[in-house]
């Protein structure tokens, strides 16, 4: 339970600072780690506390799952408006402009959700 969640705020950190110098080598994978962690954290409080007790960490995995939506589709598919000496983005070169706007689309409204919950 709690471990676990504690586990997950680790991962998620390891993935915003992969996602800044970006390096999906270390994002893609923490960010998979954090929100499968988060899942299995409310999974678990959920089963055992009252729903109120578990509504932040249900907005705070709603959260996770759009911002990691979010940075996969950049690593991904977006050029960086930045050049690093590593030049490992985006994973995928090449025209996904389509792909990425209905990924934008689903990662708003995960947003939009997490704020409404």
């Amino acid at each position: 339970g709690d471990r676990v969640a504690y586990g997950a705020h680790i991962f998620w950190m390891i993935k915003e600072l992969g996602w800044v110098l970006l390096i999906p080598e270390i994002c893609l994978p923490c960010g998979a780690f954090a929100a499968v962690m988060m899942a299995y954290g409310v999974i678990v409080h959920c089963c055992r506390r009252p729903l109120e007790g578990v509504l932040c960490e249900i907005v705070m995995f709603i959260w996770l799952c759009s911002n990691v939506l979010w940075m996969s589709s950049e690593v991904l598919f977006d050029d960086p408006d930045v050049e690093f000496p590593w030049d490992l983005c985006p994973v995928m070169p090449g025209e996904h402009e389509s792909l990425y706007n209905h990924m934008a689309v689903i990662f708003t409204n995960g947003f939009l959700l997490g704020v409404a919950v």
